[in-house]
């Protein structure tokens, strides 16, 4: 399906997806249900709000937009916090348990990659809207698939992907994939756990 679009309103609670520009992966949503007659309903990204069939299929995300942030580079929620990289570079925390929904600290990396404050944004409603470059027909799976996707905690990233994630120059990237004896080619994605040794390596917060 080319230009498919769907709606990503978390759940919070370790519970949702990541999401990110250009990010190839298998996704899972909740089947949508028509509200009127002719109306296909909408399409929602799988979380604990929704009900009934649980669908899956593979796809690559082409954009993704919220009304207050505007445009949004990535959302990860594979750490304590979901961490937020808006596309004009600011980057913040979001409470997932404690108070969910409720914006910490933010910040931007500086040419030197390091951290400077920003004042950090007001979210009425984590409504956001993603658009798909293309996504697979979508089959029905068992909700077991997607908890236990979720407890492996797989997140596979490109070397470009961690250089923007970060504000870290792509050559320090390259050169601690090499001396680790993985894959050095900047737009091949690495495995979950090779990237978290990417980054362990040099230091690189992900908390």
């Amino acid at each position: 399906m080319s230009g498919a679009r769907a709606v990503w309103d978390p759940g919070w609670y370790d519970g949702d997806q990541s999401i990110a520009i250009r990010l190839t992966d298998e996704f899972f949503f909740w089947e949508a249900v028509p509200t009127v007659a002719d109306d296909p309903g909408e399409l929602r990204f799988y979380s604990d709000l929704g009900r009934g069939q649980v669908i899956a299929g593979r796809g690559t995300i082409a954009r993704i937009w919220h009304p207050e942030l505007g445009e949004i580079r990535e959302i990860d929620t594979g750490a304590d916090n979901y961490r937020v990289y808006l596309a004009n570079g600011t980057v913040f925390d979001v409470d997932q348990e404690q108070n969910p929904g409720s914006v910490g600290d933010a910040w931007a990396f500086d040419v030197d990659g390091k951290a400077q404050p920003r004042r950090a944004p007001g979210v009425q409603r984590w409504r956001i809207d993603v658009e798909f470059e293309h996504l697979s027909d979508l089959r029905p799976v068992e909700p077991q698939a997607w908890q236990t996707r979720r407890r492996r905690r797989e997140r596979r990233m490109t070397l470009d992907e961690l250089s923007q994630r970060h504000g870290v120059a792509l050559a320090k990237l390259v050169e601690a994939a090499d001396s680790l004896g993985l894959s050095v080619a900047t737009a091949e994605p690495l495995a979950a756990d090779e990237v978290y040794v990417v980054e362990a390596q040099l230091g690189l917060d992900r908390r």
